[in-house]
């Protein structure tokens, strides 16, 4: 079906929405958590038939009810909604769902793979799907943001850093300032769990890394990857084509 779909990545402060065809993004925009007029003015120019939501926090149910009766039938993604992996997490109902759609977009790109998938942002997350499609499950730590927070928040002297730009290229990998010691073990710590989770993964596995740190890191790692700014909606827009079927 040439249907064109809606997904609503919700975040702490914005959404990242997309406009999808078949596995093609047609437009994207990040936006204000709960501004409807402007993802009303988004979607717009596009007849929309469906719209898949996914959050990291409380959901907006005033927003959600907007989207469903203002712009198209709204799926909010939930542990009981079908997907196109099999789920072996043994909480389910609190796995992130911003996790699983990531799993799901990366196991589009490479089907039959196993795969790692970290999501860089906030928080760094490194899931595991097995080659025959089923979620693994994860680890959970803090992100390069929170990394240099912490240090700056929790000890007497360290300074408060923000986290550097891309490209980042460490002039030593042990750094010989302070500054330059904090920026190594936050960004280059990232780039080690990278490397050591893939390693426990075996050498077949395709690394796909999406978040706000992504391109950052990815110039770091000495294996291949494929890191994928829309990952989530990508995953989203395939849980939704499942559910049409």
């Amino acid at each position: 079906m040439n249907s064109v779909r809606l997904t609503i990545d919700a975040g702490n402060s914005a959404i990242k929405a997309g406009l999808w065809q078949q596995g093609s993004l047609l437009a994207f925009e990040v936006m204000p958590a709960t501004d409807i007029v402007r993802l009303k003015a988004f979607t717009a120019p596009y007849s929309v038939a469906s719209a898949i939501f996914c959050s990291v926090r409380a959901v907006n149910t005033d927003f959600l009810e907007a989207v469903n009766s203002g712009i198209a039938p709204l799926t909010v993604l939930s542990a009981s909604t079908p997907v196109p992996l099999a789920n072996a997490y043994a909480t389910p109902a609190t796995l992130g769902m911003d996790r699983l759609a990531a799993a799901v977009g990366a196991a589009a790109i490479a089907p039959g793979r196993p795969l790692l998938v970290a999501d860089l942002g906030t928080a760094a997350t490194y899931d595991h799907v097995s080659a025959d499609g089923t979620f693994l499950g994860g680890n959970i730590a803090p992100g390069i943001r929170m990394r240099l927070d912490a240090l700056a928040s929790g000890t007497a002297q360290l300074p408060q850093l923000d986290t550097p730009p891309a490209p980042f290229r460490p002039a030593n990998m042990f750094g010989s300032s302070t500054r330059e010691a904090m920026l190594n073990g936050a960004v280059l710590g990232v780039v080690a769990e990278l490397a050591y989770y893939r390693a426990l993964s075996g050498p077949e596995t395709m690394t796909v890394i999406t978040g706000g740190d992504a391109r950052l890191v990815a110039p770091l790692i000495d294996f291949p990857c494929v890191t994928d700014d829309h990952l989530v909606g990508r995953g989203l827009n395939c849980i939704s084509l499942y559910n049409e079927k």
